[in-house]
């Protein structure tokens, strides 16, 4: 019996850990295990980013963001995320790391290793949905993506396209197709976006940005402290390679690095699995301008692999669950889970409470 904290009806397209949770929930529910709509009576707990909030059964993390940096625009953000972090590895039963670069900053930087853990890498489905549609970009064009559905943390749209707008003429046949939502302002660089090789998508429907992916050429992706991003495996299933940065937690997977679907760019010197203070250190134009060459001049061929498969990464988390549940014993009395119980409707009624009084007053 599996309680998943962070699950809810209806799914956002737009959310990689909501789309990763629905597929584990779907996955689990397959495979003739019961889902709770709470945590009472439960043999695991699971909770996204945080600590399972009620005390009861087995208490399981999958810890979401890495959250060490000391850029001023997300600071209480990253601290929030730290202070989660480490309650987290303090109080949990087991740890779930999405990444070998996640657990590896982590403990470094926290110096706590939990007694259990396990990495588990995302994935997406190995046939992923198209619907085509009337891509404004010539179709002997090779197309470079740039694409994320959020803007956190920093992206670096303006590194791209500083880089991009210097080998530009070596490259006439290729552009750029950037996805992003269009509610962020990017008022100081509309000089870049503006040149005639850079096409500008706001986010867009996952089957739409798939027919994307499977007309592009190559995939770049420079986010930083991200533990696994699911674009990544969205990418590979739909047969696109990516050229990701170092400090992208699939560039420590081996096996997918092999496959041909990952080229590694060193542009970042900090918060890395081998250097883990996380100063913010100047970005790496030349390192980069490297990377990008040597894969438009070398495209990618990547073979058939099953290391960004969905189906791996459930079937990983229900064979740590089973050995968890034959590890640890159950830890609390029937008297302990009356008084949680109590106290978590309590909390929900309250909460709700809270809400149809704001609503009511157009709070």
């Amino acid at each position: 019996k599996i309680y998943i904290s962070n699950l809810q009806k209806g799914l956002d397209v737009y959310n990689g850990k909501s789309k990763f949770i629905n597929y584990l929930a779907d996955y689990l529910v397959r495979r003739g295990h019961i889902l709770l709509d709470d945590p009472f009576g439960c043999d695991i707990n699971l909770s996204m980013n945080k600590l399972p909030s009620v005390n009861e059964g087995i208490l399981v993390t999958r810890l979401d963001d890495i959250y060490f940096c000391n850029d001023p625009v997300h600071d209480e953000v990253y601290k929030k995320g730290y202070n989660r972090i480490i309650e987290a590895l303090s109080s949990a039963d087991a740890i779930i790391y999405q990444s070998h670069l996640s657990k590896g900053v982590v403990e470094n930087i926290t110096s706590i290793s939990p007694i259990h853990s396990r990495i588990i890498y995302n994935g997406a489905p190995s046939s992923p949905l198209y619907t085509p549609w009337d891509i404004p970009i010539p179709s002997n064009k090779r197309i470079i993506l740039f694409a994320c559905q959020k803007l956190f943390p920093l992206r670096r749209l303006e590194e791209f396209l500083t880089t991009w707008l210097t080998i530009k003429p070596f490259y006439p046949d290729h552009v750029l197709a950037l996805v992003y939502t269009q509610d962020a302002v990017y008022g100081h660089i509309d000089y870049l976006l503006d040149d005639s090789s850079v096409y500008v998508f706001d986010c867009m429907e996952p089957s739409n940005l798939n027919y994307l992916m499977s007309r592009s050429e190559l995939m770049v992706s420079l986010k930083y402290q991200d533990s696994c991003p699911n674009i990544i495996a969205e990418a590979a299933q739909a047969g696109l390679p990516s050229l990701i940065s170092s400090t992208n937690g699939w560039a420590g997977n081996i096996h997918a690095i092999n496959s041909g679907y990952l080229r590694i760019a060193n542009v970042d010197s900090y918060c890395t699995i081998d250097f883990h203070p996380y100063e913010i250190f100047p970005f790496n134009y030349d390192e980069f301008r490297s990377s990008l060459c040597h894969a438009l001049d070398n495209p990618p061929r990547p073979s058939k692999s099953n290391e960004f498969d969905i189906i791996k990464s459930c079937r990983s988390y229900e064979s740590y669950f089973e050995y968890l549940i034959e590890s640890i014993p159950k830890r609390s009395s029937s008297y302990f889970r009356k008084c949680s119980y109590f106290s978590y409707k309590f909390s929900k009624t309250s909460l709700k409470l809270i809400k149809s009084s704001l609503k009511s007053k157009n709070l």
